[in-house]
């Protein structure tokens, strides 16, 4: 069979370049190669790791990698191709540099320009690959002297920016604005990853890159995605009432004008729980259902769906939601579906005073909002809750929050359908040129969607954004007062966003 394969491309090697014609793209789409290349664009355009891995072992001839490739780099190649573009859309086919290579022009989903990709049929099989190669030049035209393999990097800017990105951190921890751990990632590449400052200062105990620090409420993400989990698998829709699914809950009237969508987006109209009464009596609010009484029979700031106000209230219910279709406690649930499936290994709610490896103490001016340091800062822990909630609080890493953007943009946690759903703006959130979409923030700076949250409180300030336009993330987690990380996140943000 291999023999008859190679005389096959003998002959066609040496009528294309007998007869010398360009084949039409049609007449290209009807060769083998031509097939199998709209086979690999639609496999990557899917978004889904279960299907390039399908396609990868059905039609990438693994034996013929020059580099050694595996079929996890290859994986990764396609992963990386769908997050730098958002997918890609044929424009033109023409015949490579024999019958068995075409050259594709590829058009950007995310608006970027176009470029070029060369695949290979394999000597093996008419049915497989030897893979794909991205071409790519700052003017989209083809680069000969450029070509190599996957993936190919579109912005040689990257490492002065991060020089820039560094000079800027160093200096605001050089000055005491700024204390924790920064991570920039491009696709899978670290491209950045530092600590500053003290994780306990009274132990002249160092922030590293694997320190634990308190999300603030970053969590909020996380309960964002198990709701859209549960309506992907047929046990919750986003425009159910509260009383469906809670009918329990204490305020009947409130639970029968809500939606989960409006839990979601803060247009509920239900408020906040830190007020005098949660910080007078801290110890007592450990479970999701113990701060109902702190807001239940509060009146509404609006009637649902006639405002927006962000609100604490509405991310405990949503957990009380989760706890109720799940049949798991949101801590479980968070861990199995969430933690776990991204490998989340040092992300958890640990329970206040408990001694844990590598956590970070927030130091806060408390009352004083002190931005000019005449008053020194002091340990937080006296008003934190006993753990965090469904609404903010819980711990991780910078790692750990590289990994979750990772898990969630690789289709890990959520179908593309649902990842797209839980990330995209839906109303105004009252902040310049952004939208609140379910547990996630969706900024447009320079063109392109920033999509992340943050998360403060005293001694707590973190920053977590993904940029899917060009493949960037940006984590921040500090544990000085806001806006320390805030306002480094976005200052990154500002300058990475023009890549």
């Amino acid at each position: 069979m291999k023999t008859i394969r190679r005389l096959a491309n003998s002959i066609m090697t040496l009528l294309f370049f007998l007869i010398g014609q360009n084949l039409s793209a049609q007449q290209i789409k009807d060769q083998p190669v031509g097939r199998l290349a709209v086979k690999l664009v639609e496999a990557i355009n899917t978004g889904d790791k279960d299907f390039w891995s399908k396609f990868i072992s059905e039609h990438i001839d693994l034996q013929a990698q020059r580099n050694g490739e595996t079929a996890k780099d290859i994986l990764n190649n396609f992963k990386d191709l769908f997050i730098e573009t958002g997918g890609v859309q044929i424009s033109s086919m023409r015949e490579g540099r024999d019958p068995d290579e075409v050259q594709l022009t590829l058009n950007l989903q995310n608006g970027g320009k176009p470029i070029t990709m060369f695949t290979h049929l394999s000597r093996e099989s008419d049915q497989m690959l030897i893979g794909f190669i991205i071409r790519k030049s700052e003017d989209g035209e083809v680069d000969n002297s450029s070509r190599g393999a996957m993936p190919a990097q579109k912005m040689p800017a990257d490492s002065n920016i991060m020089k820039e990105v560094q000079q800027l951190v160093d200096k605001a921890a050089a000055n005491d604005k700024y204390s924790g751990a920064v991570l920039i990632a491009k696709g899978n590449r670290v491209l950045l990853t530092k600590a500053y400052g003290f994780a306990n200062a009274d132990k002249k105990i160092l922030n590293n890159t694997e320190t634990k620090f308190n999300l603030g409420s970053m969590n909020k993400m996380f309960t964002g995605v198990a709701i859209a989990q549960l309506v992907q698998v047929g046990k919750l829709n986003f425009d159910d009432k509260l009383i469906k699914i809670l009918p329990d809950y204490p305020n009947k009237d409130v639970a029968k004008k809500i939606t989960i969508e409006q839990l979601l987006t803060h247009t509920s109209g239900l408020g906040d729980f830190f007020k005098p009464e949660f910080f007078a009596n801290i110890p007592k609010y450990v479970n999701l259902n113990d701060y109902l009484p702190l807001y239940v029979n509060e009146p509404l700031l609006f009637e649902p769906g006639e405002g927006w106000a962000y609100s604490n209230a509405g991310f405990i219910t949503l957990g009380l939601v989760i706890e109720k279709i799940s049949g798991e406690d949101y801590f479980t649930y968070v861990r199995e579906h969430i933690f776990n499936p991204a490998e989340m290994r040092s992300s958890d709610w640990y329970i206040k005073e408990v001694d844990v490896p590598n956590l970070a103490t927030g130091y806060t001016f408390g009352e004083h909002n002190d931005p000019q340091n005449n008053h020194a800062r002091k340990n937080n822990i006296f008003g934190l809750p006993v753990r965090g909630t469904s609404a903010g609080g819980g711990y991780s890493t910078t790692g750990d929050m590289l990994k979750f953007v990772q898990a969630l943009l690789g289709h890990k946690l959520l179908n593309a359908q649902y990842t797209q759903t839980v990330i995209t703006g839906k109303v105004d959130d009252h902040h310049p040129n952004s939208k609140y979409a379910y547990g996630f923030m969706d900024r447009v700076e320079n063109g392109k969607h920033i999509i992340g949250h943050n998360g403060g409180g005293p001694g707590i300030n973190g920053y977590v954004m993904m940029i899917p336009d060009n493949g960037f993330t940006i984590i921040v987690l500090g544990n000085f007062d806001p806006p320390s990380a805030d306002n480094l996140g976005k200052s990154i943000c500002d300058k990475i966003s023009i890549l």
